[in-house]
């Protein structure tokens, strides 16, 4: 179903993550927390909460819609 994949990548451009936010940022506008996502993007564990997106996705390779899709899929888990 074409449609429903389009559906939940619209779904997670809703949620509001930009790189020059902190994954500490991140954690405080989805209550999501930092070391889940820091966990979930299979990053080393020493990743300060304090860093920013942007420098870690480019040191790291993931895209602003993986944040997005972690943070969607752990607030559907709750």
């Amino acid at each position: 179903d074409k449609g429903a994949s389009y559906r939940s990548s619209q779904k997670y451009e809703e949620i509001s993550i930009q790189g020059s936010m902190t994954l500490e940022d991140v954690e405080e506008s989805t209550g999501v927390p930092a070391s889940h996502i820091i966990e979930s993007l299979g990053l080393p564990e020493s990743t300060s909460a304090e860093e920013q997106l942007g420098h870690l996705r480019r040191d790291f390779g993931f895209g602003m819609n993986d944040v997005r899709r972690i943070v969607s899929e752990y607030e559907d888990g709750e």
